[in-house]
């Protein structure tokens, strides 16, 4: 009977240490979810990331991108808070659709953070134009991340706050 108690209390404990927070340094068991699973994060997949000096000119004009009605408004592109971190996406149409009805593509003005996974460079830059894949970015963004030709980055969305934006 005694060894049926232990038994028992031993189950119940370790189902209590399990709900216990872990702290730093501590084992996670292997069926732990990761945090891309615990909070359905899409896993981030390379792309491709070209240079384009147009996007370092502090005098650039919004209404020559495909964000033309950029919002909060903006008029060049130093009028941006992450400047000259900006660039196109492949998630932005390539002809400017709003025209007609006034409206901001809901893609204007996110916020991607672009990781090249070779250095573990990162750098956070707003979209405000078309590009044909990956992202095209400024030069000051390229260098930040240390890319040369043909390197690949990961990316993934993050809040506008992150960019300054609303």
């Amino acid at each position: 009977m005694i060894y049926f108690t232990k038994f028992i209390l031993a189950l119940f404990l370790s189902q209590i240490a399990r709900s216990v927070p872990q702290a730093c340094g501590d084992i996670i068991p292997p069926e732990s979810p990761t945090p891309v699973e615990q909070f359905n994060l899409p896993i981030p997949e390379p792309t491709v990331v070209t240079l384009n000096n147009k996007y370092d000119n502090r005098d650039g004009l919004l209404k020559d991108t495909a964000c033309s009605n950029f919002y909060p408004p903006c008029y060049k592109f130093s009028n941006i808070p992450t400047f000259p971190h900006i660039g196109g996406a492949f998630d932005i149409p390539s002809v400017n659709c709003d025209a007609f009805d006034d409206q901001p593509s809901s893609n204007c003005s996110e916020c991607w953070l672009l990781t090249n996974s070779e250095n573990d460079h990162s750098v956070i830059i707003t979209v405000i134009d078309h590009a044909d894949h990956g992202f095209d970015i400024s030069d000051a963004a390229f260098k930040m991340l240390n890319l040369t030709c043909g390197d690949q980055v990961e990316y993934r969305t993050v809040p506008k706050a992150a960019c300054g934006l609303y």
